[in-house]
């Protein structure tokens, strides 16, 4: 089994991205596993930092296997969902260093992110539009202290600057939308896979967003429209002049 990984910021096309990885008849995609925790904890009675559990780590048979038992229970996962060979996780925890870290150590090699990121201007007038529309104030949201938003940003920032960098491949929002040819051609290339075709026509919505819908209490939090469209929400008509030059000055991936 080969398996790649879809992460990123919020609002970015993340999740229309994985519909449309999932339209290649060879890859298997799917949205918001709780692969990387229950993988994480496995690896975490190994690495055993507060030696809990060292004493059940004393026979070499034991130590010798996490690897490769880790492999076995990520394809185990997987094997109640497909018997395809070619597998795409999607969860905005995969960029983080330490979850690279640990899936390289565990496959023996890096693993390859697909990182979708947006203008930040825009994410924020997509979130305060989406929150409006729900009678909610966004606001409230970025006050939180593990907010989202700033949580996969700074994960993001800190991966793209360490040695951990070459793991990641940045799709821009945009650029998935206007130049969606070329932009999906280089993920091929990335993963080094036959390029597939998008069908726009095939691209459906998951009954999954659903119930994430239900559980934030965000009616349009995943929405995903039929065909190719970019989002309408202009974040001058929502943001003032100065919110958008704080946000602006975030936008590493454009310069």
């Amino acid at each position: 089994m080969k398996l790649f990984l879809i992460s990123g910021l919020p609002r970015s096309g993340r999740h229309f991205l994985t519909e449309v990885m999932n339209q290649n008849p060879k890859f298997y995609a799917i949205t918001k596993t709780p692969l990387c925790e229950l993988v994480y904890r496995q690896f975490s009675l190994w690495v055993d930092r507060d030696g809990k559990f060292q004493k059940d780590l004393l026979h070499d048979e034991v130590i010798n296997m996490e690897y490769p038992f880790l492999r076995q229970y990520i394809e185990n996962f997987y094997s109640h969902f497909t018997d395809k060979k070619i597998i795409f996780d999607s969860a905005s925890v995969w960029h983080s260093r330490y979850n690279i870290w640990m899936l390289k150590l565990i496959y023996g090699e890096e693993p390859k992110v697909i990182c979708c990121v947006r203008d930040m201007e825009e994410i924020v007038a997509s979130y305060t539009k989406l929150y409006d529309n729900n009678g909610r104030f966004f606001e409230q949201y970025l006050m939180a202290d593990k907010n989202n938003l700033f949580k996969t940003y700074n994960e993001l920032w800190r991966t793209r600057s360490s040695s951990f960098k070459n793991a990641l491949h940045v799709v821009k929002y945009n650029d998935l939308v206007d130049d969606h040819d070329n932009t999906m051609k280089n993920i091929y290339k990335f993963i080094n896979q036959p390029y597939h075709k998008t069908d726009f026509t095939k691209i459906k919505r998951d009954k999954f967003y659903d119930k994430a819908e239900q559980l934030h209490a965000l009616t349009g939090l995943h929405n995903i429209k039929e065909g190719l469209q970019k989002s309408d929400t202009k974040a001058q008509e929502i943001l003032s002049e100065i919110q958008i030059k704080y946000w602006k000055k975030m936008n590493w991936w454009n310069k």
